[in-house]
């Protein structure tokens, strides 16, 4: 299992009406700089597929394939201790996002990190996009639209967008990259790192509704 010790500093989280929690910036961030890991335990991907199968759809397992092995993320159970903002970020359209997601190679451990895709003003939510059309909230803001009431969340999905973060997600690793992650994760095999955190904080409504929308693709990064 590969995982930070801890979120690093300059972020906050906030409860978001039709959305649940959500993450945003304590200070600037710069266009390029790594904001966050999606962390949870890496599991193979037969491991993934049966707890879909078995627990239903989970908004918070990552399928990818990394150099021709296939793996799942599975941020599932939110911890009390480790990094656990990078789970929260919400999505975001066009207009909105200022964060990509990338699958990074970590002495052949696969990382998911976010980038921050422009600079982050302080007071600013962290969004990237899910790629997924039927959010529940978002379906919500088109029903109060059509009744005459005025939303501001958008009810339309960039399918360029939507191509340009996958595109993202299968670049090849970057020197500056590998050097940052390494800084920031310990790679752990003992039986601790693999152990559950217990009493994880319970998920709002919405966030129950969220995350079995959240990004359901098998994204692949090319060796």
């Amino acid at each position: 299992m590969v995982k930070r010790k801890t979120d690093r500093d300059g972020f906050y989280v906030k409860e978001i009406p039709q959305k649940g929690r959500g993450v945003f910036a304590k200070v600037k961030f710069t266009k390029g700089e790594f904001l966050l890991q999606y962390a949870g335990s890496l599991l193979s991907v037969n491991e993934g597929d049966k707890l879909e199968e078995e627990e239903g759809s989970s908004g918070f397992r990552f399928f990818i394939s990394c150099k021709g092995k296939e793996f799942c993320i599975d941020a599932t159970e939110e911890r009390e201790t480790g990094p656990i903002l990078g789970r929260l970020v919400n999505h975001g359209e066009k207009n909105e996002v200022n964060v990509k997601p990338s699958i990074l190679d970590f002495e052949g451990t696969p990382v998911i990190c976010l980038f921050a895709l422009t600079d982050i003003a302080e007071g600013e939510e962290l969004l990237y996009d899910y790629g997924v059309s039927n959010l529940p909230w978002k379906q919500q803001a088109k029903a109060h639209n059509e009744n005459g009431s005025t939303s501001s969340v958008a009810t339309g999905i960039s399918a360029s967008l939507k191509k340009d973060i996958l595109s993202s997600l299968e670049k090849r690793v970057s020197d500056q990259h590998s050097e940052l992650i390494s800084s920031v994760i310990d790679t752990e095999d003992s039986p601790e790192s693999n152990a559950s955190t217990s009493d994880p904080t319970p998920m709002t409504e919405s966030e129950k509704m969220r995350r079995n929308h959240h990004l359901p693709q098998r994204y692949q990064l090319k060796a």
